[in-house]
This record gives C-alpha cells, structure tokens and sequence, in this order.
C-alpha cells in the first residue's frame, strides 16, 4: 500500500503541479512568437555580414571581442539582410542588433 502511495505521488503529482496548458506538446500564439523570435541568424561567409529571421528595420554594431567599435550601420531593413564588409579573417566579432526595442548579440568567427 505504501508503495503504492509513493508511485501514485511521484507519477501523477507533476502533471497536476504543471497542468495541461504548460504542456510542451500544446500550440498556442504565444510558443510560436517565441519561436519565430528565436530563429535569428546571424553569420559571416565571403566578406558579407548574412542576417536571417528579423522582420523589422533597425541597427546593427559590429565590435571587437574587447569592445571597440568596428562599424555600424542604422535604420535598415533587417529581413534578409546581406552587407559587404570586409573583416579580419580567423577572429572573433560581437555583433549587435537593435530592433523593435529590443537588442540581440550574436558572436561570429571570420574564416
């Protein structure tokens, strides 16, 4: 009886606790915004800076892994967005995104 209890405690007392709702095999408009929002690319291939995922205009910094500013281009439009600049190769490079009142940083490694 008694482990019956423990098994029935430990089994059926999370789902109770999370509710069905929370559940990750539920869709709601809320999980998919997360998920549109979260599917950002951001990379460096031939001497172009290559954005995927913002549907929105805004700026973009480009820095140093120690901080000083390397470029930065404001108000463009963000879907889609390819850059030609011309970067050290074999380094490291913060990349920042302003759009939306929001802000994204990404790290990228020129080859």
């Amino acid at each position: 009886m008694r482990r019956l209890f423990i098994y029935v405690l430990f089994y059926f007392i999370p789902f109770i606790l999370i509710g069905s709702d929370n559940l990750p095999h539920k869709f709601n408009e809320k999980n998919f915004s997360y998920l549109q929002e979260n599917s950002v690319k951001v990379f460096y291939d031939d001497g172009k800076i290559i954005i995927k995922g913002i549907p929105y205009f805004g700026n973009i910094s480009i820095f140093s892994i120690i901080g000083n500013p390397i470029f930065s281009i404001k108000n463009q439009n963000l879907e889609n967005f390819v850059y030609n600049i011309n970067l050290p190769l074999n380094n490291l490079f913060i990349i920042r995104i302003q759009y939306n009142n929001k802000i994204k940083t990404f790290k990228i490694v020129t080859k």
